[in-house]
């Protein structure tokens, strides 16, 4: 409930601080619609929580932290906006996510011995999502590269899950990917909020480059071990406006 008082007065913020600009509509260069692809490389995890305060679930998690870490995992899309002026602006689309985490390495005693054996595994837990985002975008600046930022809430619903099982051997790698079917939650909302540059090429074209940062307000699982998936990256997007 915090994460989203806090979000609100963050959207409120954005609202009071948006005045008109001029010299674009006088020019007659303003576009009020515009649609684009975006694409960010993340850093993603989790956070664990002990739902039923017992000590079997602190044991469960004090293991896993101690064993798992972080994965790349990405956001894509088609981006759809509405410019209210020319620094106040709402944006959806629909995305694709692929979130989750990361055993460490293991490493495995006798493989020097054995070269069908590698010398250490790991697992990447991928969950996939099809998400609907809702923000709120506002820029600084009236010159060909301006300040932007961002906030929302994205609708997030999980469509597949897998483990990719990644062996390492001396000369090579091999991965393994399998189906899961984990007792995680199907929806999800992930509180989003960007901060970086735009560059407008001309009043039609742009693009943006803006590191995000993503929380899941929703538990992941109702399990007495549960979490929140979180991630951090670059996002980058290709704008044209009409």
């Amino acid at each position: 409930m915090q994460h989203l008082t806090l979000l609100t007065f963050t959207l409120l913020a954005f609202v009071g601080f948006a005045q008109r600009t001029p010299n674009e509509v006088e020019a007659g260069t303003f576009k009020r619609f515009e649609i684009g692809i975006s694409a960010s490389p993340e850093i993603c995890y989790r956070t664990l929580l002990n739902n039923d305060g017992s000590e079997n679930s602190t044991s469960i998690i004090n293991y896993r932290n101690e064993n798992e870490t972080v994965k790349l995992g990405y956001t894509a899309g088609l981006d759809l906006g509405y410019n209210f002026n020319e620094r106040l602006g709402f944006q959806t689309g629909i995305q694709y996510a692929n979130r989750g985490f990361s055993t460490k390495k293991i490493d495995i005693a006798g493989s020097l011995m054995d070269p069908v054996v590698p010398e250490s595994f790991k697992y990447n837990y991928n969950y996939h999502y099809l998400e609907i985002p809702a923000k709120v975008n506002f820029s600084f600046g009236e010159n060909q590269i301006r300040l932007t930022t961002s906030a929302g809430l994205s609708s997030a619903f999980l469509i597949k899950q897998s483990r990719t099982y990644i062996g390492y051997y001396k000369d090579t790698t091999t991965r393994q990917v399998f189906i899961s079917n984990d007792a995680y939650n199907r929806f999800n909302l992930f509180a989003t909020i960007s901060a970086g540059l735009e560059m407008r090429f001309n009043p039609i074209m742009s693009i943006k480059v803006e590191p995000t940062f993503r929380y899941g307000l929703l538990k992941i699982t109702d399990t007495p071990v549960s979490g929140h998936w979180y991630s951090g990256g670059v996002n980058v997007s290709y704008l044209v406006r009409f």
